[in-house]
């Protein structure tokens, strides 16, 4: 038998509003392609039987180098989510101790490995060489470079960095303003493409704001 879906649970599910779940449901008014299909593939999914769904679960790796709260709650999606597979919490680890994770875990290629972790040389080889043996490799929140992975799954963090700026000019950007920033570890992509982002939107737009200094945090 199938389940019932609540609007609540599409809307938990996809994170659309109540407006639009119901104009699609009721056919009420103009709703983009794409959004009706996510609607769609929403309620099959949840109406999926529990069985089916637990015998039809993904299978992955996942290996996370960031702080102590993403963890848990990761965590707690990935066992919710009755995914097959272990989360490898490296947020102690030395590079050579997540290289040779990556390393360990590569051998199982029927697995994707989904991660977040530093680019670095060392890491980028490490994954280039799993794909090369057929592994594929997600990377989650923070990118590594198309070479070393088959998909990225997060925001476009120079974008981010540009909304940055253009807070920070609107606010100060019409009187010269010397401003200090805090970055991210730009080893992590993510914080390095931010602070890019940042700098170059404030240099087009909002030249008379100054970056007197940073600081790492």
């Amino acid at each position: 038998t199938m389940r019932r879906v609540t609007v609540a649970a599409i809307m938990t599910e996809t994170g659309l509003s109540r407006a639009t779940v119901d104009r699609v449901l009721n056919g009420r008014g103009r709703v983009h392609p794409r959004t009706q299909h996510v609607i769609q593939e929403t309620i099959r999914k949840l109406q999926t039987p529990v069985a089916e769904a637990t015998h039809n679960a993904l299978a992955a790796e996942m290996i996370l180098r960031v702080g102590r709260g993403m963890t848990r709650q990761m965590t707690a999606l990935w066992q919710a989510r009755g995914v097959k597979g272990g989360i490898h919490d490296v947020y102690d680890a030395s590079e050579a101790q997540i290289v040779q994770t990556i390393t360990d875990l590569a051998r199982d290629t029927t697995r994707p490995m989904i991660l977040t972790v530093k680019n670095t040389d060392n890491i980028v080889q490490a994954l280039q060489q799993a794909r090369s043996r057929g592994k594929r490799i997600v990377t989650l929140v923070s990118d590594v470079g198309a070479a070393a992975r088959d998909h990225f799954v997060g925001i476009d963090n120079r974008a981010a960095g540009q909304a940055a700026a253009f807070l920070i000019g609107r606010t100060f950007g019409v009187r010269p303003t010397t401003v200090g920033v805090v970055v991210g570890d730009s080893a992590f992509r993510c914080h390095e493409d931010r602070e890019i982002g940042f700098r170059a939107g404030l240099r087009a737009n909002f030249p008379k704001v100054v970056l007197a200094g940073e600081a790492i945090g």
